[in-house]
């Protein structure tokens, strides 16, 4: 048996120490995770933002994509892993709600 931390539990593990390396590994995961959100945000036709550290206890390293037009409907891939993908932005022709 053997003790299983995600990389944010590895990186906070480091914090909580203080060990120095901790915000360089917090930085390169950041990186790789920009890295692979812009990848997916060409292959789909959306826009990525940055990703960035919540911590463990929130969402981890993560990164948010949002509609790249009006009207663009969240692609499937994305909407399997956060059901709410994101508001629709209506055209300038329909009313806009809350």
């Amino acid at each position: 048996m053997s003790a299983q931390l995600t990389l944010d539990e590895m990186v906070q593990c480091l914090t909580d120490i203080d060990d120095p390396r901790a915000q360089e590994f917090r930085t390169i995961l950041e990186s790789v995770g920009t890295l692979m959100a812009q990848t997916l945000a060409e292959k789909l036709g959306v826009v990525a933002l940055p990703a960035i550290s919540e911590g463990p206890d929130l969402a981890g390293t993560c990164a948010g994509f949002r509609a790249a037009f009006e009207g663009q409907d969240c692609p499937a891939v994305l909407a399997a892993f956060d059901p709410d993908g994101w508001p629709s932005i209506p055209s300038s022709g329909e009313e806009r709600t809350a």
